[in-house]
């Protein structure tokens, strides 16, 4: 963790690799102390970052999964400074836009994956309801076919009766 980086009164561009290659749980540790020493309420980040207090309160209980934009503004507004000022930032802009396309991808592959998964179900039922449909109808032609025996035994043994009376 970069405990200089908390105190520190002017953080600068040379700071915002360093700050981005913490783990996100290394980042809200520092987010919480540099909020805490600028002495910023979730409403004073508000106004400096333009994120809404709500998704600022979600995001530190651990309950809003956020986008890197969301914490790149809050992490500059701690820092200090804005977007202008950080000449890497249409990179970092490209790829953060990259990463996001991909989990907008990702979103609709998993909602693709929910309606082909209920087509499946949907499928499925189709074929259980049909081995059902198939199973009585052989169910009824055996019943059918039963009572056709017990009909040909029947005359089968009242003939064999026939014959040894004559």
């Amino acid at each position: 963790m970069f405990d200089r980086c908390i105190a520190c009164e002017r953080l600068g561009q040379d700071c915002v690799p360093n700050l981005l290659a913490l783990t996100f749980p290394e980042i809200m540790e520092w987010w919480k102390k540099r909020q805490a020493l600028l002495g910023w309420t979730n409403q004073t980040l508000y106004e400096k970052s333009g994120i809404p207090v709500g998704t600022i309160n979600r995001i530190k209980c651990g309950e809003d999964d956020c986008k890197y934009s969301t914490m790149r503004r809050i992490i500059h507004a701690l820092m200090g400074g804005n977007t202008a000022e950080f000449p890497c930032q249409k990179k970092l802009d490209q790829e953060f836009s990259y990463y996001e396309s991909i989990e907008k991808q990702n979103s609709e592959l998993v909602l693709r994956n929910k309606e082909l998964e209920t087509k499946l179900a949907s499928i499925d039922d189709l074929h259980r309801n049909d081995i059902r449909v198939i199973k009585a109808e052989y169910q009824e032609e055996i019943a059918f076919l039963k009572d056709q025996l017990r009909a040909w035994q029947r005359i089968n043994v009242q003939e064999n009766e026939n014959l040894k009376r004559k």
